[in-house]
């Protein structure tokens, strides 16, 4: 009783500081992204860029759910999406439709960071869950592999390379589901180790 009680408190206090926007400012520009449960815009609020996460009628509940998460006060994290409104509109052809307005951020994405199994649709659903752990460590690979490459001590004597997202060079800011498919299933790249790394004792100790 206690849990639903905070959590009750947390959703009303998250309600209570819900901002209040006027939708019909909001401009989508362009499609980035498209998942099971809707699709994402890069948009414009008030002159102002923004993500737009679109939500047909059939995933209301899966709006409503994201949208309570991000209500929650401890969701408020320089490390975590800035939540901007959440709302629902009627389309111009009458169908009704739920929108999520976040921060927009160029450089992110989720489709550079899914695994082989994932792009060739062979996860191993009989055990999901190791299956799943398996998705996690090598996007987690790849994010190591961002860091590691702007860490000096890993470039003794040189200069640190500008931040890149993994496989940057290879296909951009926005890769598509089938440039990863080609890239990682079919031509089987990874990220590339620099020369720098070859000789140094901190990479070969790991």
């Amino acid at each position: 009783d206690r849990k639903q009680g905070l959590h009750s408190m947390n959703m009303m206090e998250a309600a209570a500081s819900e901002p209040s926007l006027d939708l019909d400012n909001l401009k989508l520009l362009e499609l980035i992204g498209r998942g099971r449960y809707g699709a994402v815009y890069k948009g414009s609020l008030d002159e102002r860029p923004v993500a737009v996460k679109v939500f047909s009628f059939a995933n209301r509940q899966n709006f409503i759910n994201e949208k309570n998460i991000y209500r929650v006060p401890l969701m408020e994290h320089d490390n975590i999406a800035r939540f901007i409104v959440g709302d629902e509109r009627v389309t111009a052809d009458g169908r009704m439709e739920y929108l999520l307005v976040m921060e927009y951020y160029p450089n992110v994405g989720t489709i550079r960071y899914m695994a082989p199994e994932v792009l060739e649709g062979a996860v191993n659903l009989r055990d999901c869950e190791s299956a799943l752990k398996q998705v996690d460590m090598y996007a987690l690979g790849l994010i190591y592999w961002e860091i590691f490459m702007r860490c000096t001590d890993l470039f003794p004597g040189e200069s640190v390379p500008e931040y890149q997202m993994a496989f940057q060079t290879e296909v951009g800011n926005h890769p598509t589901f089938e440039d990863m498919q080609v890239l990682v299933s079919r031509e089987k790249q990874r990220p590339k180790f620099p020369e720098a790394w070859k000789e140094n004792s901190l990479v070969r100790k790991n």
